[in-house]
């Protein structure tokens, strides 16, 4: 069986990363938030892992920043 972390642990490095890699692309919240359709309080919910990215954000959000899914997740969980 595989060790899963909470789900909780999961949304906060996923929002770390976005953010981590957003900013060493030079975008703004603001830009971001425009090319994956949220507003820049909702990106800012998510870089903060205050609330769930639907598996469509991720997505998008990896093809926007040029990097696979899997440099959003944490290690364990490729």
């Amino acid at each position: 069986m595989i060790d899963v972390e909470p789900l909780d642990e999961i949304d906060s490095y996923v929002g770390r990363r976005i953010s981590d890699i957003r900013e060493a692309s030079a975008l703004t919240e603001e830009g971001l938030a425009s090319l994956l359709g949220l507003d820049v309080r909702g990106l800012r919910a998510i870089e903060a892992g205050k609330v769930k990215v639907f598996a469509e954000t991720l997505l998008t959000a990896s093809r926007v920043l040029s990097v696979p899914v899997s440099a959003l997740l944490p290690p364990d969980l490729h």
